[in-house]
């Protein structure tokens, strides 16, 4: 016959002190867990769901055109909220509950994520859709200022003294006509009128210079156009709603202008560069000054590897955290309640004639 261990048996003591231990432990959690999310869950999440449906809000009015982005986005927090905090809704329609959640999260925590991200931005969310174009812009313009800078640099070296003549003759023809008008028959030709004569040939033949002419001619378009060849900013272009497209317009002009402006001066001499040659025709693409849309902004600021990158990716964290927590908080699994919600129906089945 098979020896039952006896009650007294130090070795079934410990096993049973174990499992009631264990046991007790996992009571205590699940019974934690429900009050948790029964009652003090539900409040704490109620902040947090409040915090969402404003994020929610003013993220949707970011992204959404015409202001039409606040009206959705409040009626979508409003709805989200209800579906989280009703308990009529957790124990009658669990499964319903659950589908809601799944459609209006991923919404809720894409708009939040807009709203935390521009803010961590200091609004420049909406100027970073420019940055493409303001790149094209300024790379156009850099170039043009490079390639004039430097025919001013070398033509400089050689129409300095011209230009000190010029400065010479010029003050000594307005001595000359001072001296001029102050005689008695300053209107009859004479030495002084044979002087001025002298003095506008002599700055003629200087003004001649190829040099010099070349320098005249680059200052005179760098003042002509120091508007367009101006750097651009993001900021500019969105505090001035400037589109894409105006931008491309202006700069095919300011091209096609400077290249008008040079084509008839012999600039061998003073660079080593052709203008035509400096790939600013290929450059100016329409491709190139395409305003980037709000909703892909992060996307590509991801993409390009820019430093915006990380501030992105703390948004997106902190959107998502704050939008899982009230879910967890409020309660998901609602098995207990749909199975009382199933024996209340039977029971009234059953009490029926």
């Amino acid at each position: 016959m098979e020896e039952k261990n006896s009650p007294n048996d130090p070795q079934e003591k410990i096993s049973k002190f174990f499992s009631t231990f264990i046991q007790n432990i996992q009571l205590a959690v699940q019974a934690s867990f429900k009050y948790t999310t029964d009652s003090v869950g539900a409040t704490i999440a109620f902040f947090f769901a409040a915090f969402n449906a404003v994020t929610t809000t003013t993220g949707a009015g970011i992204i959404l055109p015409l202001k039409i982005g606040y009206l959705i986005g409040g009626l979508i927090s409003v709805a989200y909220f209800i579906v989280l905090s009703s308990t009529k809704i957790k124990a009658q329609h669990p499964l319903r509950r659950l589908l809601l959640i799944l459609i209006f999260a991923p919404f809720s925590a894409y708009t939040s994520f807009y709203s935390i991200y521009s803010e961590m931005s200091e609004g420049r969310l909406q100027e970073q859709g420019f940055k493409e174009i303001v790149k094209s812009h300024n790379h156009l313009v850099t170039e043009i200022n490079g390639y004039l800078t430097e025919i001013k640099s070398r033509t400089n070296n050689s129409v300095g003294g011209i230009i000190t003549e010029i400065d010479k003759i010029k003050k000594e023809k307005e001595d000359i006509e001072k001296k001029r008008s102050e005689e008695p028959n300053r209107h009859i030709k004479g030495y002084y009128a044979g002087e001025v004569t002298k003095k506008d040939k002599q700055i003629d033949r200087l003004e001649n210079d190829p040099a010099y002419k070349i320098y005249i001619q680059t200052e005179q378009i760098k003042k002509d156009y120091a508007n367009q060849l101006s750097l651009l900013s993001a900021k500019q272009l969105h505090e001035a709603k400037e589109s894409g497209e105006k931008i491309f317009q202006q700069d095919q002009d300011l091209y096609a202008k400077i290249k008008n402006s040079i084509s008839g001066l012999n600039l061998e001499k003073f660079t080593d560069k052709n203008f035509e040659n400096l790939g600013l025709e290929e450059h100016l693409n329409e491709d190139n000054y395409v305003l980037v849309p709000i909703f892909l902004v992060p996307l590509n600021s991801i993409s390009s590897g820019s430093k915006e990158a990380k501030f992105i990716w703390i948004s997106l964290i902190v959107a998502i955290g704050m939008e899982v927590i009230p879910i967890l908080l409020s309660g998901i699994h609602v098995a207990e309640d749909e199975s009382k919600s199933e024996n209340n129906i039977e029971t009234d089945e059953n009490s029926k004639p």
